[in-house]
């Protein structure tokens, strides 16, 4: 699975999240988290703001 492959199947993981919380969410609240979210995946990503989580995980020798 390549990069591109990875991206599609995280955005639609995430859009369908986003639906089921719908219906438990006020319409102004529905309103505000769609909008939030759908800019967040039209926007480019500024790896200025990404956080990296470093692999701890001891290698074995």
């Amino acid at each position: 699975m390549n990069y591109e492959d990875c991206l599609k199947i995280t955005i639609n993981d995430s859009v369908a999240h986003v639906l089921d919380r719908l219906p438990h969410l006020s319409p102004e609240n529905r309103y505000s988290l769609l909008i939030e979210h759908f800019k967040d995946i039209a926007t480019e990503i500024d790896m200025d703001e990404v956080w990296m989580v470093p692999n701890f995980k001891e290698d074995k020798v």
